[in-house]
Order: structure tokens, then C-alpha cells, then sequence
């Protein structure tokens, strides 16, 4: 749920200060109820199933998230797999989630927008 870490080892060129690991940009985290979650740790636990293909999108309400993805071309028989998948990434990360395969996902070139937000709280 966190954005990063803080490691407090001393590097190896002899900088004694501590260094930060940020988990991506703040504009990219998610808010579901109040809490502030990764896409990353979402990506983490999307890849771990082998059935899912590389590109994928995630698609932010108020109370869950849909995540848009296309299937490993080695698995013919999706039935049934995405709520298996939606079920693992609920259980891991905490976050209400919905997976649908679909055929194609555009890309344009550039930056890959993975994270849509379609929230209509205010301040969300």
C-alpha cells in the first residue's frame, strides 16, 4: 500500500545518507475507500498468472477496480479464468477487482497509459 521504501545501509561509494525507492509517480496511485495502493503490486500479482498476456489496463471506480486485459495466446479455454485471476488480486492486494479478457488494447506509441481513472467522488 505504500509508495516506496527507505533503505538505511550505506552505499558501497561511501554516501552515508539514505537512499528512497519510489514505486512510481504519485499521480499514478490508486484510491479505492481511502486507501492508497501501487499499480505496481497490482501488476505483480496480474503477472503471476500465466494465462494473462503483457498488456493490460486498470481501471479505476470509487469501490473496485477493472482490469482490462488480453490472454496468453497459450491458453484457448479462458472460462471461468477471470474470476480466478479477479479473486487472486482481490485476496492479495486488498482492492475489489473485476478482470475481463478482451481482443485488443490500442497503443499509440509513447507512454502506456496502464491506470484510467473513471472515480466520481470529489477529490478522487
Amino acid at each position: 500500500k505504500d509508495i516506496g521504501y527507505i533503505e538505511d545501509i550505506p552505499c558501497k561509494c561511501g554516501v552515508t545518507l539514505k537512499k528512497i525507492y519510489l514505486r512510481g509517480r504519485k499521480i499514478d496511485q490508486i484510491i479505492i475507500l481511502d486507501e492508497e495502493y501501487s499499480p505496481y503490486y497490482i501488476e505483480e500479482y496480474l503477472m503471476r498468472n500465466q494465462e494473462v498476456g503483457n498488456n493490460y489496463r486498470i481501471i479505476v471506480y470509487d469501490d473496485y477496480i477493472h482490469i482490462e486485459t488480453k490472454c496468453n495466446e497459450k491458453f484457448k479455454n479462458v472460462k471461468g479464468l477471470e474470476n480466478k485471476i479477479a479473486n487472486k488480486i482481490e485476496y492479495g492486494c486488498g482492492i475489489p477487482t473485476k478482470v475481463t479478457f478482451i481482443d485488443d488494447i490500442s497503443y499509440s506509441g509513447g507512454k502506456v497509459t496502464r491506470v484510467i481513472n473513471k472515480q466520481t467522488k470529489k477529490g478522487q
